[in-house]
């Protein structure tokens, strides 16, 4: 729980989509999808490690060093991801 007090655009996003499931009065199915998406977007780095764990280890370090100058277009990419789950 103290991890998510470390990142208000992720409690932000949390919350529109809890509204937005209260608002149109869905239930646990229209929840689902987001679950499912949420996870698999956070499960596709160790994922695609085990997959690929020779070649990972290889281009790990790179990953990381565009990650670390790109960061910003990753956290668009991540909220465009969310909006459009929430409006779809």
């Amino acid at each position: 729980m103290h991890v998510l007090l470390l990142f208000p655009s992720d409690v932000i996003i949390l919350l529109t989509v809890g509204v937005n499931l209260e608002h149109d009065d869905l239930g646990l199915g229209a929840v689902l999808p987001f679950i499912a998406a949420t996870t698999l977007i956070a499960a596709l780095p160790l994922l695609l490690y085990l997959l690929f764990y020779s070649r990972a280890h290889r281009l790990m370090p790179q990953v990381r060093g565009w990650m670390n100058t790109h960061s910003w277009l990753a956290n668009i990419i991540v909220c465009v991801i969310f909006i459009a789950l929430i409006l779809f």
